[in-house]
């Protein structure tokens, strides 16, 4: 391909950061850049790093009768109230790299982020600093996780909203243990691998062994 004119890059690490970061060094030279992909993680590290002035599309090809997607960066920057917070709402609802949490859509995440954008956004903070301290990433992810499972606002701890949980379910014909709170230590575990992703996708190198 390169005999042909084609430049050609091989990802050494995480493809999707690679992709968007090639992207957005193409943008400080060239007018307009596309990138072409089907993976959610492209566009949602776009929208957190593309800059403002930068006139980036991502483009979702079409397959059979579904037609090919195209979106700016810029507007999606401009219309979502969650794009300076999106690498935490993904990373902590479950990407490629962090798990699911059980029962907890994407979708569910996004209106909590949307309806709490403050406090989220205060969360995020702590999620995107790169000198946060375990305790700090520790304590923040338990805040996500009281609001993500509907905690009463007097409830700051989340062992004890799990105990209630369990406890308001052991009253019902069919218990279902599943969907209880994680523990604290699980809660914690779950933070650590969402930090570092995120601190990986804004090109800070923390060291994993750390970190979960």
């Amino acid at each position: 391909m390169t005999s042909k004119g084609i430049e050609t890059r091989g990802a050494k690490g995480d493809a999707d950061t690679y992709i968007v970061r090639c992207g957005l060094e193409k943008a400080t030279s060239r007018p307009t850049v596309a990138i072409i992909g089907e993976d959610v993680d492209l566009i949602v590290i776009l929208i957190a790093l593309a800059p403002a002035e930068s006139d980036i599309y991502f483009m979702k090809p079409g397959k059979e009768k579904i037609e090919a997607k195209i979106c700016s960066t810029k507007k999606l920057q401009q219309e979502l109230s969650f794009a300076q917070t999106i690498l935490l709402l993904h990373a902590f609802s479950g990407c490629d790299t962090t798990s699911a949490i059980y029962r907890k859509s994407k979708a569910s995440t996004v209106n909590l982020f949307k309806n709490q954008l403050r406090q989220m956004k205060n969360i995020a903070d702590i999620f995107y600093n790169p000198s946060s301290t375990s305790d700090a990433i520790s304590q923040a992810g338990e805040k996500m996780f009281l609001a993500i499972y509907k905690a009463p606002a007097n409830e700051h701890n989340l062992n004890n909203h799990r105990y209630a949980a369990f406890l308001k379910s052991s009253t019902k014909v069919k218990s279902d243990l599943s969907s209880l709170p994680p523990t604290k230590g699980a809660a914690e575990q779950h933070s650590f691998r969402v930090y570092l992703q995120i601190q990986q996708w804004l090109n800070n190198q923390l060291p994993p062994d750390q970190w979960g």
